[in-house]
């Protein structure tokens, strides 16, 4: 049985680069669509630049992989062996997973056993959709923050 995707986002690491996360019905799939060095060499090829071709690449990876799984073409399975950095975050491991609203990014936490993955979602619908379908699934495991929250915690 194919999995039903909810909700895609664009989000961020440090260290690790920008990725694609797909919210499904069974899991969060986070594949990574660009690294750090290449976000730092488009950005030494000219400033402004070079950040926007490393945003129009990356943005033709978001759109392209989109397209293919809203077309049902994608196994997501398949997706997580294809790179290194992709994972598969299961609801049924997760402990508790965290969402901040702040401005400019929306940080989500989630903690499974043994492990803690934290991305940065890159916009608001990002925000929205990823808070709407963690809420509904993973539901009192789940906590949305806003901002001036997330700052007494500091």
């Amino acid at each position: 049985m194919k999995e039903e995707v909810f909700a895609v986002c664009r989000a961020w690491t440090l260290g690790k680069g920008d990725y694609v996360l797909f919210l499904t019905d069974k899991r969060v799939v986070a594949v990574q669509i660009g690294t750090l060095a290449g976000t730092l060499a488009h950005g030494l090829l000219g400033g402004l630049v070079g950040l926007g071709i490393r945003d129009l690449s990356q943005a033709k990876k978001f759109h392209q992989l989109k397209a293919e799984i809203e077309a049902k073409e994608v196994d997501f399975d398949e997706l997580v062996r294809a790179g290194p950095k992709n994972m598969s975050i299961p609801y049924a491991d997760t402990e508790a997973a965290t969402i901040y609203k702040k401005i400019g990014n929306a940080p989500l936490v989630i903690k499974t056993k043994g492990t803690k993955v934290s991305f940065s979602l890159c916009g608001g619908d990002d925000y929205k959709a990823a808070k709407e379908v963690l809420e509904r699934i993973l539901k009192e495991k789940f906590k949305a923050k806003g901002f001036w929250s997330s700052l007494t915690k500091m």
